[in-house]
């Protein structure tokens, strides 16, 4: 529905009138009740307020929704998206856009409608995270996919050094191994090192170490942390053997920096 008719209806009914017939509501109508008017006439006011309105801290109404919460505050995300809310707004005192809070969120439906939309997908947060460093640390692999096929940078830098590759493997949730495999197949660069010369090779065997250190927890969420470590470590170990293995061939090329 188009928001100016949503307008005229809601009007209608603020005045009391049947929006379908013209006809003015009995007086013992709910419509004719004191409250109901009143409610009406400020949901219309929300209606007719320009929907990319900023509050003190230059946040709009898509921004916040944006933000962690219940699904409801998805729909409502994506519903002013259908009214032509802006996805690239970002307050000036503040490194969040929506794309960012989406991919951090896990809101998948949301990353895709702002996809659609032209959102940036290579905006930087707080520490230079980017989208795709919030995906990989949740392990979200259907974001990443996503963001990838948007064209957003693979190698992007954090203020430490690390690329969404670099991180996963540091500390990502979920299924990092398949992570890894996405990441590589669109081109980030199992070699580089974060600001302290580590690559994903030194992270990934610090995070066995340290996975079978831990005795905190059950001994089958132990178990399974090493076996996760163990797997991770090895699909690493394969790709920098399939890389090394091409010697002078040339590297696909990853989409930026």
């Amino acid at each position: 529905m188009e928001t100016d008719r949503a307008i005229e209806i809601v009007q209608a009914l603020a005045d009391g009138v049947d929006p379908y017939t013209g006809e003015r509501f009995a007086s013992d109508s709910p419509y004719q009740q004191a409250d109901t008017m009143r409610a009406l006439h400020l949901a219309l006011e929300g209606l007719a307020a320009p929907f990319d309105a900023k509050d003190s801290l230059g946040r709009t109404p898509l921004l916040m929704a944006s933000k962690e919460g219940r699904g409801r505050n998805e729909d409502m995300a994506l519903w002013l998206l259908d009214l032509g809310a802006d996805p690239n707004v970002q307050p000036k005192e503040s490194f969040e856009t929506v794309m960012f809070n989406a991919a951090f969120n896990g809101r998948s439906r949301l990353v895709k409608a702002l996809v659609k939309r032209d959102a940036r997908t290579d905006g930087r947060g707080q520490e230079g995270w980017t989208p795709l460093h919030a995906a990989v640390m949740r392990g979200d692999t259907n974001i990443v996919g996503e963001l990838i096929r948007a064209g957003c940078a693979v190698d992007p830098t954090t203020g430490r050094g690390f690329t969404p590759l670099l991180l996963g493997v540091h500390q990502g949730l979920g299924d990092q191994t398949a992570m890894v495999d996405l990441l590589v197949g669109a081109g980030a660069d199992i070699e580089r090192r974060d600001k302290n010369g580590h690559s994903a090779l030194d992270i990934a065997h610090r995070r066995l170490q340290k996975a079978e250190k831990d005795e905190q927890g059950t001994r089958e969420s132990r178990d399974a942390n090493v076996s996760n470590a163990k797997a991770l470590l090895g699909r690493i170990k394969h790709h920098y053997k399939q890389d090394r293995g091409r010697g002078d061939k040339p590297k696909a090329a990853p989409r930026g920096q």
